[in-house]
């Protein structure tokens, strides 16, 4: 079982929210073989005060811990990770959203950075 917590800004999160669980709930259940019923998300939508982070972040900057029991190899954790890089991203697009990805590392791509990550 993992127990997903995703931080983010109330005014941009809230627009988003069912969209990103799903996406995210798909993600682990493929990656990770867990079963479908199996969801436990929680929201911390934020207020502008209660949420700093630097400028070169857009409104749409959302922060997701993942916390899971031990067992999982590393390389399954690697491809948790990468799939939802990929995926989330496809969920701003989708809403036409700005997504947050292009901004959140500006020297290099989504999936560079994605792999500089996990690697």
């Amino acid at each position: 079982m993992a127990q997903v917590k995703i931080y983010g800004l109330k005014k941009s999160l809230n627009e988003i929210k069912y969209k990103l669980s799903e996406t995210i709930h798909n993600t682990i259940v493929k990656e990770l073989s867990f079963p479908k019923e199996k969801r436990y998300h929680r929201f911390m939508a934020l207020e502008d005060e209660d949420m700093l982070f630097p400028d070169t972040k857009s409104e749409h900057y959302t922060i997701i811990e993942i916390m899971m029991m031990q067992g999982r190899s590393e390389e399954r954790r690697k491809n948790l990770i990468k799939a939802l890089f990929v995926n989330i991203e496809k969920v701003y697009i989708s809403l036409k959203v700005s997504t947050h990805f292009t901004n959140m590392f500006p020297r290099c791509s989504r999936m560079e950075q994605a792999h500089e990550i996990v690697a």
